[in-house]
């Protein structure tokens, strides 16, 4: 039979088959045992305080302050365990691709403000994990997790892309910034060598804007390095590089070393530009008179010809390897100097596409490819280029014709030094 009482002192013996109930309060000094284990039980060791013991050993605890102790005693707002797997683990029943189990939500009366759910990527075990917020008007996704460490800010991330951040308002997309004068704004590392990039931006059909490779190189318009530490390429005839300073005269750009300073500039006033090179007089010394400057000039060989690149048109100038003989700082290199490259994507015709290029790299790179929202994007090289490991290319003279200008200067002056000289002898005999 049940026993009903309301008395604490009260004491029954109730078998499995009975029941007991209590009309009222039922007071317990210490604890509830389990009757078949008694190391398992339901405690109230001090006010205002419950905890639940198993194996003899306090596993869970509810504390005065309101707090949830799970394998802790130390009475914070925590969830813990000495275990070595989890600490706290949520289950859901997701049974086909894309189901959503929410797992954690977080709620503002009676609405869902905000929620953690895991997503299923078809395997069951494939899961990803998604982030919502709510905006006032519904609960949307902000974030997502996919099963390879992808991570998707506003969208869910691509395949292979380890951050994809999507924005689809007229917001800046990323706002990064650093009052600590002794920080980085933005620190980027990539790997080494020029096929790889540290940084690169594209426009919407993924093709490079402004690149940062590897070794260092920044390359704006293109992805071809050109061997330079700032390549610059535009394919159209508009200007690839163009510099505007306010009104009146001033420096456009300085040229320099860290040994002897500024060595040369471009500057410009309000209607003209004027290239220049350091000419103090402070800066020489040994400073002597040209005295063969006809003698040098008829060395020159002045040539009329076409470049191989531009056949239909003629001009006047010089070989370089000639005037190197007569005015050699006028030119730079040597005659037929030649190079060794390494790892280089040729052309139909021999010419050198791009350097430092890992052959799987060139392969991969002839095949049209889609960007991160479906489009096609164009192969990176010709199917018709060819790979080298090792290549030989020719390291071409250059030649700076205004040098030429002071033993051109010579020779005319010796030359008018002569006519007069003639005028002189001339004007003397009509005279006698």
């Amino acid at each position: 039979m049940p026993y009903v009482g309301k008395k604490a002192t009260n004491v029954v013996d109730v078998s499995e088959t009975q029941s007991l109930t209590v009309d009222g309060d039922l007071t317990i000094s210490d604890k509830i045992v389990h009757s078949g284990d008694t190391d398992t039980a339901i405690r109230f060791p001090s006010a205002d305080t419950v905890t639940v013991e198993i194996g003899g050993s306090e596993r869970l605890k509810v504390a005065s302050a309101g707090f949830l102790d799970l394998g802790t005693t130390t009475d914070a707002a925590t969830v813990s365990s000495t275990a070595t797997d989890y600490q706290l683990q949520l289950g859901s029943a997701q049974s086909t691709t894309g189901d959503i189990g929410r797992n954690i939500s977080f709620d503002f009366s009676g609405t869902t403000t905000a929620a953690i759910n895991t997503v299923d990527g078809g395997s069951g075990l494939a899961q990803s994990l998604a982030f919502y917020t709510h905006n006032a008007s519904s609960l949307n996704e902000a974030m997502r997790i996919d099963p390879s460490g992808n991570i998707g800010l506003g969208t869910t991330p691509a395949s292979g892309v380890r951050l994809d951040i999507r924005n689809d308002s007229t917001t800046n997309i990323a706002d990064l910034r650093n009052a600590n004068s002794a920080g980085f704004g933005l620190y980027v590392a990539g790997g080494t060598g020029s096929s790889y990039y540290a940084f690169r931006a594209a426009d919407k059909d993924n093709a490079a804007l402004f690149t940062v490779n590897g070794d260092g190189n920044v390359l704006v318009g293109g992805t071809t390095y050109s061997g330079a530490g700032l390549s610059l390429a535009k394919p159209d005839s508009s200007g690839v590089f163009s510099i505007f300073s306010g009104a009146g005269t001033g420096f456009q750009m300085r040229f320099g070393n860290v040994t002897n300073g500024v060595v040369g500039s471009i500057s410009t006033t309000t209607s003209s530009t004027a290239f220049s090179t350091s000419s103090d007089y402070r800066l020489k010394e040994n400073v002597t008179g040209i005295t063969d400057g006809i003698t040098r000039v008829k060395q020159l060989n002045p040539s009329r010809f076409n470049f191989k690149a531009d056949a239909d048109t003629k001009v006047d100038g010089f070989l370089a390897h000639e005037a190197q003989t007569v005015v050699p700082e006028a030119v730079t290199g040597t005659k037929d100097e030649t190079r060794s490259v390494s790892n280089v994507v040729l052309s139909a015709d021999g010419k050198i596409l791009a350097r430092d290029v890992l052959q799987s790299d060139w392969t991969a790179g002839k095949l049209p490819t889609t960007d991160t929202d479906g489009n096609k994007v164009d192969a990176l090289y010709p199917s018709d280029s060819t790979w080298a490991a090792s290549h030989t290319e020719p390291v071409y003279q250059g030649i700076d014709q205004s040098k030429l200008v002071p033993v051109l200067t010579a020779a005319l002056q010796e030359a008018i030094a002569k006519i007069e000289t003639l005028e002189t002898k001339v004007a003397a005999l009509e005279a006698g």
